[in-house]
């Protein structure tokens, strides 16, 4: 899902401030803070993200392609 991966990239940093894991504890911990930072309102007109059960679903294999090019372990 492109969204999610695009998403995921742009606020990489924010959801991972002390780093990023090789494999996060929790997925749904993670998608639920992709979806809270992606959905907020930027200047005030809320975005169309998917829900976060569906961020879940997709997360694992999007997780690993981005975290291999922010040169994670």
């Amino acid at each position: 899902m492109p969204l999610i991966e695009e998403a995921l990239r742009l606020y990489w940093d924010d959801i991972f401030p002390d780093g990023a894991p090789p494999r996060p504890e929790y997925w749904t911990e993670v998608a639920r803070k992709l979806v809270r930072r992606a959905t907020k309102a930027p200047h005030g007109r809320p975005i169309k993200f998917p829900k976060e059960e569906t961020v879940r679903k997709h997360l694992p294999v999007i997780y690993a392609r981005v975290l291999g090019e922010k040169g994670g372990p």
